[in-house]
């Protein structure tokens, strides 16, 4: 799914995501079970509400927006998210946000459950959420 100006708001099924936009929001609910994704945008939102496979990859990147992953069921898995200018709400482990030494932004590096899956979330202006329902 890739968009140059405009919004992505998409309910699918599948194990392998890509969802990029120039200008606009990216929603997806993912119905099965993620192994690998990649979710950029230049100006605008991220939103992804998936189950996580044990040995997924996930990319979220953004410049300015916020970024907002909801995963469903077991989760095990590296967790890296990095914000310059904004909060990171981190519900998975309770794993606080560490302000960066050299200036204004905010970083968590934790590890969930068995920490076999690699998810990677950064923004330069915008706020991520973590959850697991």
């Amino acid at each position: 799914m890739i968009t140059v100006s405009g919004e992505i708001d998409a309910q699918v099924s599948s194990a392998r995501l890509e969802a990029r936009s120039v200008s606009g929001d990216a929603v997806v609910r993912n119905g099965a079970t993620l192994s690998r994704a990649v979710f950029a945008t230049v100006s605008g939102d991220l939103e992804l509400s998936t189950t996580l496979a044990a040995d997924a990859e996930l990319t979220m990147e953004s410049t300015s927006g916020d970024i907002s992953l909801s995963l469903h069921g077991e989760v095990n898995a590296r967790v890296t998210a990095g914000s310059r200018s904004g909060d990171i709400d981190n519900d998975l482990n309770g794993a606080s946000a560490e302000s960066d030494w050299f200036g204004p932004g905010a970083e968590v590096r934790t590890s969930v459950g068995t920490g076999t899956a690699v998810l990677e979330l950064e923004t330069l202006s915008g706020d991520i959420r973590i959850s697991r329902h």
